[in-house]
């Protein structure tokens, strides 16, 4: 199991090949924007594409941050970082499934994927990693994510009511703006030189 667990605790490798991972769900979506029959349609594959391309950056940026803790004598061994590489690694397989099945058209279920992958994120991380701070991995109880918690139930259930068929161009302005709002409360926060968690 050694070599199982220096892949989970050593992810940044995979930062290129992840990132690449995302381009052809990017290209899908892109032809979902095209060719969509609804406006509605057509808007919410534009938000999924946007959060596509934030989330491509972020995922990028947490698996890189792990490497390099993984190589720091006083965090390589820190089970904390074993466990988030778990979360994260997880979260990027559900998250790229979403965006896949959004980019063949299923754009409401490929949303509840997303969402619930982001949720999950954001509740089970535990800590955030902070490579310029006092704490390279400070502890982060879900409790103090609480806003970026509330926007990811907002676009959960914003997808069980595409899915229901409710208000789709309502839904589709809403999370377009809810998409954008998200990513200036990241950069705001976080800065994209260096957000102390990526995925969240």
């Amino acid at each position: 199991m050694g070599w199982l667990r220096s892949f989970l605790v050593s992810p940044a490798a995979l930062g290129p090949p992840v990132r690449v991972c995302f381009w052809p769900a990017g290209v899908g979506l892109g032809w979902q924007i095209w060719c969509s029959q609804s406006l509605s349609g057509s808007i919410l594959a534009l938000a999924l594409l946007l959060g596509l391309l934030e989330q491509a950056h972020m995922a990028g940026i947490d698996l890189e941050k792990v490497q390099t803790l993984e190589r720091h004598p006083d965090y390589g061994r820190d089970r904390r970082l074993y466990r988030f590489a778990w979360v994260l690694i997880t979260t990027l397989g559900v998250e790229l499934l979403g965006f896949y099945l959004a980019s063949f058209g299923y754009l409401g279920l490929g949303l509840l994927v997303i969402m619930t992958s982001l949720l999950g994120f954001n509740l089970a991380a535990g800590v955030h990693l902070d490579l310029g701070g006092r704490q390279a991995i400070a502890p982060a109880p879900w409790y103090s994510r609480w806003l970026v918690l509330m926007l990811d139930g907002l676009g959960l259930a914003m997808a069980w009511l595409w899915l229901a068929k409710q208000a789709h161009l309502g839904i589709a302005v809403g999370f377009l703006s809810l998409t954008l709002g998200y990513t200036l409360i990241k950069l705001i926060h976080y800065g994209w030189s260096g957000p102390q968690s990526g995925v969240s």
